[in-house]
């Protein structure tokens, strides 16, 4: 080869690397498929490195691992403890693994892991929202006991809106909604748009205010999704949300359009079949419509941090007993355990359809 040839081709090989989306660009995109084969080559090599430790752990919290994500996290924060994000990684993935524990003791242990080093992560990076929102979710989910409570879930919403105005804002938001306090959880949306009304999460918390109000709001939660992909063609939980609108109000045509729109901008993930197939037989409506979404959301793998192989024949098992096919149901049900032996819901179905 000569030293032309070779330059050429490193050169190459450089603005290919170039054009290729970086990784937080990925992880904000939620475009784990893409983000798993090249960390897995990482961490092959240098497994050692806590940079590499930790976008391991990430990938295997994403896609239903949240053991293995904290091991793999505790290494990253045994050879760089200071590092925010190590830390912020190590908390989310104890409160995953908590919430599938077996035991109160092991998962308050957990939880209480979580709660510490999230705290030492938002210490360290005041402005980071991912951390914020988990952290949150915390105070607002566990007991006293471990730490959790109201008032510090809206301590800290106040004290990051004079971070972040817009994600403090929803963060307020999210505890009056939870709170049942409709209308002050809309005004403080309504506050948030006002900063930025180009904030496609502040057009989807509307979107959950109206869907709240449902059925008779349901088209302005519509128009509240169409805003949010406006501010971000591929905000999934957008896409998602519609289908679950248009399916549930029998609006075919409209679907079909939505669905297909959602597949140009996010190929990999096939979601919003899911949610939409997954409405329909919680509301119990059109549940013919049912399968083939589901059907369809079985056609690949699933992306990260989406409903995994075995919730969609849990749900094909729940759709099948509401229309009577109960030996069709059992048999969902089984291969939902076949994929995931712990998925305790499958379980209790399965054992009360076995009992007839």
């Amino acid at each position: 080869m000569t030293m032309i040839r070779a330059a050429g081709l490193v050169l190459c090989s450089l603005m290919l690397a170039a054009q290729e989306p970086n990784l937080e660009t990925l992880r904000e995109e939620g475009r784990w498929k893409q983000i798993r084969p090249r960390i897995e080559g990482w961490y092959r090599t240098k497994p050692e490195d806590p940079y590499a430790l930790l976008w391991m752990s990430r990938v295997k919290q994403a896609f239903g691992d949240p053991e293995a994500a904290l091991e793999l996290a505790r290494k990253a924060a045994a050879l760089k403890a200071t590092d925010s994000d190590i830390q912020a990684q190590v908390g989310m993935a104890a409160g995953e693994a908590a919430g599938r524990a077996d035991g109160m003791m092991k998962q308050y242990s957990l939880a209480r892991e979580m709660k510490k080093a999230l705290e030492s992560a938002l210490a360290a990076n005041p402005s980071d929202e991912e951390t914020a929102e988990y952290l949150l979710q915390f105070y607002l989910q566990a007991p006293g006991v471990i730490g959790g409570g109201q008032g510090k879930a809206k301590e800290l919403a106040q004290r990051f809106t004079l971070v972040k105005p817009v994600e403090g804002l929803l963060m307020q938001a999210t505890i009056a909604f939870r709170a049942k306090d409709m209308e002050g959880g809309r005004a403080l949306v309504q506050q948030a748009l006002a900063k930025n009304p180009r904030s496609d999460k502040a057009q989807f918390a509307m979107t959950s205010y109206y869907l709240g109000q449902k059925p008779q709001a349901l088209d302005a939660a519509l128009a509240c999704c169409r805003k949010a992909l406006e501010c971000n063609p591929k905000a999934i939980q957008a896409h998602a949300t519609m289908a679950e609108i248009l399916a549930e109000q029998g609006k075919w045509s409209e679907l079909d359009a939505c669905l297909a729109l959602a597949r140009r901008a996010t190929p990999e993930n096939l979601l919003p079949y899911y949610s939409a197939g997954r409405n329909l037989i919680a509301e119990n409506k059109h549940l013919d419509k049912a399968e083939p979404l589901l059907r369809t959301y079985l056609s690949q793998e699933p992306e990260g941090k989406s409903p995994d192989f075995a919730a969609t024949h849990w749900r094909l098992g729940q759709l099948f007993e509401k229309q009577g096919r109960r030996a069709d149901a059992i048999k969902e049900m089984e291969q939902a355990l076949k994929l995931r032996p712990t998925f305790k819901p499958a379980q209790k179905d399965l054992d009360r359809l076995k009992k007839g």
